[in-house]
């Protein structure tokens, strides 16, 4: 389901999707979205509003720096980055593809992203990256 945060472009509420067990994600647990560094007052009072308890900005460090989170000095919010800025990236490569070089490369970063949603206290999570990757060509490096 599509959420609007004003400014943001690509947000969505993953309620509902199936889990390998049979059951489903549930409403409000799991919101993937892009970059929140372009929400307005109201768009940061929205995040709020849906009861966030965690939010995990996957993004490199130089890419957070260059565009602060308006949740950076939060405690709600982690920086995780999946990859480091400096690591190969190949163009040619299909989005899975992509994926897969990333988890190969950074085992570990993957990992503590995960234990971050994991361990994340009462509320919803919120995994932002910078465009909230929909499909090829939306970006020019790794998702």
């Amino acid at each position: 389901m599509r959420l609007q945060w004003p400014n943001c472009l690509n947000v969505r509420d993953l309620g509902g999707l199936p889990t390998t067990d049979g059951r489903q994600i549930a409403t409000g647990a799991l919101i993937r979205s892009d970059n929140l560094t372009r929400l307005t007052d109201a768009g940061v009072e929205a995040v709020r509003e849906t009861s966030v308890g965690r939010i995990i900005d996957v993004r490199t460090p130089p890419e957070c720096e260059g565009d602060p989170s308006p949740f950076a000095n939060d405690p709600i919010y982690r920086n995780m980055p999946l990859y480091h800025a400096d690591d190969p990236y190949d163009a040619t490569q299909t989005l899975d593809r992509q994926y897969v070089a990333m988890l190969d490369l950074n085992p570990d970063l993957i990992a503590g992203a995960v234990g971050a949603i994991a361990d994340a206290p009462t509320g919803g999570v919120v995994v932002h990256c910078h465009a909230g990757k929909a499909g090829p060509g939306t970006w020019s490096h790794w998702p």
